[in-house]
């Protein structure tokens, strides 16, 4: 045991254990998990998908109270919504028809006749043996005078019978027996004569065939119920089997009465040589042994009229959204009763908050997966959280603009009754989405953005097949057209395709429910037509604002900037002449050879007027700009030099900047030279000291970089070089043309410039080409005359003949490297012999 510490247990004594508070963790969020793009990304996905399901789910507020019969309509009163009513009064006339329609069953007992026989055959038997049986103890009665009949079995009976007139009380029994054998209500007198006649073989032979010839006739108990069958006919069925026939023609059934009458008639014939009281008995007594065998079986038709009425489809009514069902002023009839009182009901079954929560979901589901698999699975999908936010705000946008467009649809329709609300959904210019993601971002992100929209369009338009199938086409359509942006009319020109898309679409889809030339399949075709073109004029008005938000340029702004009226280009071409010729050559070789390699033609040609801008400032540095024998460099040190050159990137950036040019035309400035040696400045400085004692850097040679990002900055860069370096040829014939640009291309990638963008070698044999035909066309050799030469003049030098040292030297372009080098030395994959 522990022991005890001054009395008191040892558990009070235990040391003081300090203990470390651990921080909880927030049962949701926290603040790393809030800067986690992914999580980020999750929640505006997650807002976006309930702001949509608010627009995608319908009103489904409690409907007015339905008007009383009889009151006049104080407004239209349209359909809140697509509603399927059932018309009562039609479905309950329909059950009606289908109940009388049904045939009445009656069943066939096909031995009746037969038992019938055997009945008749067995009581004659059996009072026989009664009889005969009483008779041995019995006295035999004398004959009566005028009975013809005889007892056929033995003397005995005869003798009983006869020897009174009135039945003995053996007699009474035989006669209750025969009775009770027959089973029917046969009268006392008819069935005592027989007894008294003996039960002779002649009468039962009689009354069989009276009772068999009868008994083949269909027989029923009352003639005029199966009258009220004569019209369509009724269904018998055979007892005994599952044999059953339909029978139209009722004239050949009969019923009791008439049977009976006919069993006299009969026996008038075949018995007209009996004396008439046997005769008339025993027509009683066949008449009462005729039952009916075609009997009306009451739970079978009922069953069967039951079914049918059950089995009767309900008459509906479909009535579209917006639908007028009672005019201003007209009065309220038992049918508009019966449709409110539908639409009411349907509108109070509804739950808001399973449909909100369904669409919210689905919604989500949707943009999640297909975010995922597009970020996950497309190397060109914009993933980035701009560009997420700003896809996800134009679908915002998109289902504003759907669900405006939808109400002004139905106002339409319902004033102007030349189509109906589904024709005008044609117009809706929801295509203008998927055109101005197009010319923001890029084709790979805007087809999973028309994916999106679509499935969005068809749960805005009452879950809509066609209408998303109409968005799909008209997405696609509409930013292709935009793709590569040439002109302004390129936008009108989309717009067009695609209303002439979805006109084909509307068409084919009438087609496939037999409705082509109806007023409402021609009113959907030009109304589609007409949402193209409007289609096209919302994304011409909305891009600039998109523009505005994400600092982004699209083919609309680089239009505007590829104007030459543009004050910076007309202020290039008055200070810096040469660099303003410059730049237009350096435009068309680098528009060639975009579209070549598949590239941003108008990107690469605005990029290109701009590049040079910032020799603005000290122009007659550039040998473009010099006056024909004044080099201003021939003052200045080489380093010097080369701070000059340097400079007018840095004052070209500041310049774009000051006239608020995009980002992607800033870039372009200090990318297209790259951090590419100033290499005429660099071996002159080289030249100029003694290696031994002083040391040049390379690196205060070079520009600061950075490298081409974009295919469109590495364009620029090879056709700035190879521009400058065909200028320079004395005779620029297409050979020497393609040596000197596969050279500039070769130096250039060797040097590691291209490292950083996305060029090939397959673009650069394409740009190649595409160079040395363009250069080939603008510096072509010409034919050159004989100038008159005063007495005692020099010749004049043609141009092209000055020697290297009559030449100024190009600041910041490529010279051909001492030493001779051959084309051994070029990239043999260029594909340039």
């Amino acid at each position: 045991m522990r022991p005890r510490v001054g009395g008191a247990p040892w558990w009070r004594f235990q040391p003081f254990r300090r203990t470390r508070t651990v921080p909880r963790e927030p049962l949701f969020l926290s603040r790393e998990k809030l800067t986690n793009p992914s999580v980020v990304r999750g929640l505006l996905i997650v807002l976006a998908s309930i702001g949509l399901a608010a627009l995608v789910t319908p009103d489904l507020r409690i409907p007015p109270k339905v008007p009383e019969l009889g009151q006049f309509a104080p407004q239209n009163i349209k359909a809140p919504g697509d509603f399927l009513v059932e018309d009562v009064e039609s479905t309950q006339q329909e059950r009606e028809e289908a109940t009388e329609a049904v045939r009445a069953v009656y069943d066939f007992d096909v031995g009746a006749g037969a038992e019938l026989e055997a009945r008749v055959k067995r009581a004659f038997e059996q009072a026989r043996s009664e009889i005969g049986a009483r008779a041995e103890h019995a006295p035999v009665p004398p004959r009566r005078k005028g009975h013809g009949a005889a007892v056929p079995r033995g003397s005995k009976a005869r003798k009983a019978v006869s020897e009174s007139a009135r039945p003995s009380p053996e007699q009474e029994a035989a006669i209750k027996r025969f009775r009770e054998a027959l089973g029917s209500e046969i009268s006392r007198e008819a069935v005592a004569f027989i007894v008294a006649g003996g039960l002779s073989d002649a009468d039962e032979q009689a009354i069989t065939i009276m009772v068999k010839g009868a008994m083949h006739a269909r027989i029923v108990s009352n003639r005029e119920l199966l009258e009220d069958e004569a019209k369509k006919g009724i269904v018998v069925r055979r007892v005994g089997t599952t044999r059953e026939e339909e029978v139209n023609d009722l004239s050949a059934m009969t019923d009791l009465d008439r049977v009976r009458l006919r069993i006299r008639e009969e026996a008038l014939k075949t018995l007209a040589d009996q004396p008439s009281g046997r005769r008339d008995r025993l027509v009683e007594i066949a008449q009462a042994l005729v039952r009916p065998n075609l009997t009306f079986n009451r739970n079978e038709t009922a069953e069967r009229r039951a079914r049918a009425r059950e089995s009767a489809k309900p008459v509906t009514i479909m009535l579209k959204k917006g639908e007028i069902i009672v005019r201003d002023g007209d009065p309220i009839l038992p049918r508009h009763v019966m449709i409110l009182d539908a639409i009411r009901s349907q509108s109070l079954r509804k739950s808001f908050s399973s449909v909100f929560t369904g669409a919210a979901l689905l919604l989500f589901l949707t943009i999640s997966l297909v975010h995922s698999f597009a970020r996950v699975g497309v190397r060109k999908f914009r993933a980035d959280m701009t560009s997420t936010v700003f896809l996800l705000v134009m679908l915002l946008l998109m289902a504003l603009l759907t669900r405006f467009s939808l109400f002004m649809s139905e106002a339409v329709a319902s004033a102007f009754p030349f189509a109906s609300a589904d024709s005008l959904h044609y117009a809706i210019p929801i295509a203008s989405g998927a055109m101005i993601v197009r010319m923001i971002l890029n084709s790979e992100t805007t087809i999973f953005f028309a994916v999106i929209l679509a499935v969005l369009a068809s749960l805005l338009v009452e879950r809509s097949l066609v209408f998303g199938l109409f968005t799909l086409l008209g997405s696609i359509v509409g930013a292709h057209g935009v793709a590569q942006m040439q002109s302004r009319s390129k936008i009108l020109q989309s717009g067009f395709r695609v209303g002439l898309a979805t006109a084909a679409l509307a068409a084919l889809w009438a087609l496939m429910d037999n409705q082509l030339w109806t007023r409402d399949t021609l009113a959907g075709m030009a109304c589609a037509l007409a949402g193209g073109l409007v289609s096209a004029i919302v994304a011409t008005g909305l891009t600039p604002v998109a523009e505005w938000a994400l600092g982004t340029v699209t083919g609309l702004k680089l239009l505007e900037l590829a104007n030459r009226d543009q004050p910076l280009l007309r202020e290039l071409a008055l200070k810096a002449p040469g660099t303003y010729h410059h730049s237009m050559i350096m435009a068309n070789l680098v528009e060639a050879a975009a579209e070549a390699i598949h590239a941003n033609p108008l990107l690469a040609r605005v990029s290109a007027y701009y590049h040079d801008i910032g020799k603005m400032a000290k122009p007659d540095y550039y040998v473009e700009n010099m006056p024909p024998g004044v080099n201003k460099h021939d003052k200045l040190s080489p380093s010097m030099s080369s701070l000059i050159v340097q400079a007018h990137v840095k004052e070209g950036i500041e310049l774009a900047r000051k006239h608020r040019l995009p980002q992607v035309i800033v870039d372009a400035i200090p990318q297209h030279h790259g951090t590419s040696l100033i290499k005429y400045f660099y071996e002159k400085a080289v030249e100029s000291v003694d290696p031994e004692t002083d040391e040049v850097e390379e690196m205060d040679y070079r520009y600061p970089g950075p490298k081409p990002q974009s295919r469109e900055c590495g364009l620029l860069m090879l056709a700035d070089s190879a521009e400058a370096a065909c200028r320079m040829l004395g005779e620029p014939n297409p050979t020497r043309v393609r040596g000197a640009v596969q050279k500039i291309i070769n130096n250039i990638f060797r040097d590691g410039q291209l490292d950083e963008c996305d060029l090939t070698l397959r673009d650069l044999n394409k740009i190649a080409q595409s160079f040395t035909e363009t250069l080939s066309a603008i510096y072509h050799s010409r034919i050159e005359y004989p100038e008159p030469v005063a007495k005692g003049e020099m010749p004049r030098k043609k141009k092209g003949d000055e020697g290297p040292a009559d030449r100024s030297a190009e600041p910041g372009k490529d010279k051909p490297k001492r030493g001779g080098e051959t084309p051994k030395d070029d990239l043999k994959r260029l594909g340039m012999s």
